[in-house]
């Protein structure tokens, strides 16, 4: 009877076998999940010992087989300061040609003062080739109380880093003043430029009204030019026809009033009314 009852209540060999292989399994899962944390505590350990090793080797790989920097050539720069532009490259002769990295070169020259726009040319020979198109002050703009730096366009020239052999540049240049004065003046100075002689004495010109310009000579004489595109540009000529016979943009002037085609009216000191000679009347056409 003890016998049949433990034969009855003994397990089978597949619940037996089942219940083996739960705890081998069990087992298993521990033994790897201890395994997975000990490998990830020795990858977290190593990673920077690998990062040096991969780093050295691809620094020496870099060292005796990439080409190096043989030539850097600049093109288009007239005054731009050279020194900034080497300085922004962050590369010199010799250095590996492949580290070197075009799109931050190009955007650290962009932020010159005068570089309008930057083409740089890799070539794997070794040779780097910078060409650059700058923008040129043209004027110095007042406006609103504030001073702009301008190029011909009137489009604003940035003077950031600007160095003082570039500002010593910068005081030569002529000062525009007055709304819409920036876009105007390119027209203005083109004619002006055509009667060198004019032009030398010139050192602002102020926009009245948008429509006209006021020149203020280097003795302080101002010159009223008229509206009409055409007629400013016969009284330029003839203010340096005049110049030519008889001085007149030197002399103690103390306004020279050219808005009419067809009058010039002068005014002068009252103390030099007895010592200026007689010009004519009339300056049309030139």
């Amino acid at each position: 009877m003890i016998y049949h009852r433990y034969i009855k209540n003994r397990p089978s060999r597949i619940k037996l076998l089942i219940t083996r292989q739960t705890w081998l399994s069990h087992l298993l899962l521990s033994l790897c999940t201890t395994m997975c944390f000990l490998g990830i505590i020795w990858f977290c350990w190593t990673l920077p010992i690998i990062h040096e090793h991969i780093t050295l080797l691809r620094n020496q790989i870099l060292e005796t087989n990439t080409p190096r920097i043989k030539s850097i050539r600049i093109t288009g720069s007239q005054i731009t300061d050279e020194k900034n532009i080497y300085h922004l490259l962050g590369v010199r002769v010799g250095d590996p040609l492949l580290s070197f990295n075009i799109q931050r070169a190009s955007a650290q020259l962009n932020t010159l003062p005068f570089v309008k726009h930057v083409t740089i040319i890799r070539h794997l020979s070794g040779d780097i080739v910078i060409h650059i198109v700058e923008r040129y002050p043209y004027a110095i703009w007042q406006h609103q109380g504030q001073f702009t730096l301008i190029d011909k366009e009137g489009q604003n020239v940035q003077d950031q880093k600007i160095n003082n052999k570039e500002k010593a540049m910068l005081l030569k240049l002529p000062l525009v003043v007055g709304n819409g004065a920036n876009t105007s003046a390119a027209t203005l100075f083109d004619i002006l430029s055509q009667e060198p002689n004019v032009k030398s004495h010139v050192v602002a010109a102020v926009r009245v009204n948008n429509r006209r310009w006021n020149l203020t000579l280097n003795n302080g004489t101002i010159i009223l030019l008229p509206e009409i595109p055409e007629e400013t540009t016969a009284a330029i000529h003839y203010l340096a026809k005049l110049e030519t016979s008889i001085n007149l943009l030197d002399r103690p002037i103390l306004s020279i009033d050219m808005r009419l085609p067809d009058r010039l009216t002068i005014k002068i000191p009252p103390k030099q009314q007895d010592t200026l000679t007689p010009v004519s009347d009339t300056h049309k056409n030139g």
